[in-house]
């Protein structure tokens, strides 16, 4: 399989992979969800053995709460916590977390490309249409 982005050498590597493979297969099978983005030490090339796992999964425009009604069957596995954060203000975008049985941190921001969320690069889409991660190019609002 060639390469999603320069640094996914160095991430399979990593003991964090077999979640994040896992969490890919779930986003490409999912009803609700129209690609992943990675995020973080991951997409920089500076994984390590503590890092997590940053993400943002986009939902399809005027299926938000589709998406955020799943949002538990992206976790699969063993789960140690899991815990959720809504901004009242952003209406088609919120953040579900957990920690897995590896004690790995799994960070996904679930959000539509209308949602007006804005992310810094570097970035890597895992998961869709490349194409996803131009609506939410522009820095960190």
């Amino acid at each position: 399989m060639p390469s999603r982005w320069p640094h996914e050498e160095t991430a399979r590597g990593a003991r964090q992979w077999p979640i994040l493979e896992r969490l890919i297969q779930r986003v490409e099978a999912s009803p609700t969800l129209d690609g992943m983005i990675l995020l973080g030490s991951f997409a920089r090339g500076e994984v390590d053995a503590l890092s997590d796992l940053d993400l943002v999964l986009v939902a399809p425009d005027g299926r938000f709460e589709a998406a955020w009604v799943a949002r538990a069957e992206l976790r699969g596995g063993s789960t140690l916590v899991a815990w959720d954060q809504r901004d009242p203000g952003l209406t088609q975008a919120g953040a579900h977390k957990w920690i897995t049985g590896d004690l790995v941190l799994v960070e996904c921001l679930l959000a539509t490309p209308s949602s007006g969320v804005r992310l810094a690069e570097p970035a890597a889409v895992l998961a869709g249409d490349r194409g996803c991660w131009t609506a939410f190019r522009g820095g960190r609002r």
